[in-house]
């Protein structure tokens, strides 16, 4: 094996522990969802239209950076990748939760 390929071999071992080591992470998983979901990232679900069409190229070509990275987590340690959704999909829910409940406490005050 040539230094190159030992090199290149050793790289790639080191970015996959990597990625293993950011999933384990409750922090890690909670920063690559923010990463990957928010429309201020990546926006890896979100539309990519935009009426101008360099915008809309900016916007394909963040998502696609996304995808990759996406790629990469689900591929590195598949388990804590779905982990991750079901996290953030949890903080979601807890949170339309407390909004509900704040919108219907200011309705009662409102209505009293």
């Amino acid at each position: 094996m040539s230094k190159v390929d030992e090199w290149k071999a050793r790289h790639v071992g080191e970015i996959s522990k990597a990625w293993d080591e950011l999933l384990r992470q409750p922090w890690g998983r909670q920063l690559l969802f923010e990463i990957l979901d928010s429309t201020d990232f990546c926006g890896v679900d979100a539309s990519t239209y935009y009426p101008d069409s360099a915008q809309q190229s900016y916007r394909n070509g963040i998502r696609d950076a996304g995808l990759k990275l996406r790629l990469a987590a689900q591929e590195a340690n598949p388990e804590m990748y779905l982990r991750m959704v079901s996290e953030s999909m949890n903080t979601r829910r807890m949170l339309l939760i407390a909004e509900r409940s704040d919108a219907d406490a200011a309705k009662a005050a409102a209505a009293t």
